[in-house]
């Protein structure tokens, strides 16, 4: 297939979306936008009072939760970071934030020795945290935040996250990972680009090696929520530090938008002290973070309560396989009412039914769309029962008692829910790896000048962690050049 052909049959949907791009990255060339090649830095003054207002009115709340983000980050080193600089209050007050947290969730889980451990804590940590000696915070703040992580975690695993935080967590899945690439042991890509993509002739985004879809709906309202929150996080916490707040503003490729920005006073920032710019730089990931797990308890709450309302009519036929007998007699998208008069109404009723089911017997299917009379094969796994060859799905609707809420509402609820919690989380994750552009970096130059080091030891460091990350991308995105050479080969 040549590439004219390609572009002609690609769905209409993506064409209309590509165009209205395109006139707007026409738009872009043509203004007076800062432009580096083809990256455009679109900046305004929107938001600018906001963020003040927020940050004289909740100075120290702000401040207290950008200290604890540092924890967060790096950990027991994050807990040596703020004692050196003086924030025991902070550190201790998050410390026992940690165990409040830490103690109820391990009696939730059954876990009586988690549990004893982090009654067992208060006390110590408020005796220790109060000596004001960096090595005994590091050791406590350590201990407080494993113990956390050994509610899910493996013990050694939990111990090396408590010491290094979430950056060197991440340096190692990406090393990981691409030793498995390197060694054939995965195809997938360790690192994949959010595209422009379409599925079923619905529009959106995918990431390429992953069986993931995002409709551009849902796609552009989390990446919404997920920056204004990151940039909002940082331009507060510029006002908090006494900063001039020079800017709001997108950044984009062409005119499709990859990030966002608030544009501070460099050389002011640079001038302040290290807890301040420490703050300011921690504020972004740490604020999606907590947007993106608030966002994961209101739907784990949302999906209980929904178990009130929600109802199954029925079992929807997902897809019909090839070679079976449902081919050609049940069509995909009908809902199975029943088998031999016996309901099916959800799945303890359908494995009632189908129990005693053998092969060749000839059974009457009541769908949605009709009924059908099908002689049943033999099942793959189990030859002694009966297979009509689709695969099910409960069909959930809501019940009398939901009230005016409808299904495909609840649906759009859930899902917006879920892809606000996904980008959140993991645009937190990557601004903490600790390389320059990410907020990581900048935090990581931070970090290490606390231990007194020389201005040129520190850059070595931070050139050889820059230069060992961006490897490990490379390797991670072997997997995407094999299928960009498939692609092209594919179009000659």
């Amino acid at each position: 297939m040549n590439p004219v052909s390609w572009i002609i049959q690609m769905p209409p949907q993506i064409m209309l979306v590509l165009a209205l791009f395109t006139f707007l990255a026409i738009a872009l060339f043509r203004s007076k936008h800062e432009r580096h090649f083809i990256v455009f830095m679109v900046r305004s003054s929107f938001g600018l009072r906001l963020i003040k207002w927020i940050a004289v009115k909740y100075r120290r709340h702000w401040e207290f939760l950008s200290d604890a983000s540092v924890i967060v980050a790096f950990g027991g080193f994050g807990g040596w970071y703020l004692s050196s600089h003086g924030q025991t209050r902070n550190l201790r007050i998050s410390v026992f934030a940690f165990l409040m947290l830490i103690l109820p969730l391990s009696l939730a889980l059954g876990d009586s020795y988690a549990a004893a451990l982090a009654f067992s804590l208060f006390p110590i940590s408020h005796l220790l945290l109060s000596r004001k000696v960096p090595a005994l915070d590091f050791a406590v703040s350590s201990a407080v935040i494993a113990l956390g992580y050994s509610l899910v975690f493996t013990p050694h695993f939990s111990i090396f996250m408590g010491m290094f935080g979430l950056p060197a967590v991440m340096l190692f899945v990406l090393l990981s990972h691409g030793m498995d690439i390197l060694f054939a042991r995965t195809d997938l890509p360790g690192i994949s680009p959010m595209i422009p993509s379409s599925k079923d002739g619905n529009v959106g985004v995918a990431f390429p090696g992953y069986d993931i879809f995002i409709p551009w709906w849902h796609a552009l309202f989390a990446l919404f929520v997920t920056l204004v929150v990151h940039e909002g996080a940082h331009g507060i916490m510029v006002k908090c530090a006494g900063v001039k707040l020079k800017s709001t503003g997108l950044l984009t490729v062409f005119s499709v938008p990859i990030g966002a920005f608030v544009e501070p006073d460099e050389a002011e920032l640079e001038s302040k002290k290290s807890i301040r710019k420490m703050r300011v730089f921690s504020a972004g990931p740490f604020a999606n973070f907590m947007v993106g797990v608030f966002a994961g308890i209101i739907l784990v709450l949302a999906t209980a309560s929904a178990g009130n309302y929600l109802v199954s009519d029925g079992m929807a036929v997902l897809e019909v396989m090839d070679g079976y007998p449902a081919k050609g007699s049940i069509d995909e998208g009908a809902v199975i009412k029943s088998i031999d008069g016996i309901e099916t109404g959800n799945w303890e009723q359908y494995n009632m039914a189908a129990k005693d089911l053998y092969p060749g017997q000839d059974v009457l299917v009541e769908t949605s769309m009709g009924n059908a009379s099908i002689t049943l094969a033999a099942r793959p796994d189990d030859p002694e029962r009966g297979y009509l060859g689709v695969i099910l799905s409960e069909n959930i609707q809501l019940g009398p008692h939901s009230g005016p809420v409808s299904y495909p509402m609840l649906a759009f609820f859930s899902d917006s829910l879920f892809w606000i919690f996904f980008f959140n989380v993991n645009i937190g994750l990557v601004n903490l790896l600790p390389v320059v552009p990410f907020d990581g970096g900048r935090m990581f130059r931070e970090l290490l000048l606390t231990f007194r080091m020389s201005q040129a030891n520190v850059d070595r460091l931070i050139y050889a962690m820059v230069s060992m990350t961006l490897i490990m991308f490379l390797i991670n995105t072997i997997p995407l050049f094999r299928m960009l050479y498939n692609l092209a080969v594919s179009l000659v």
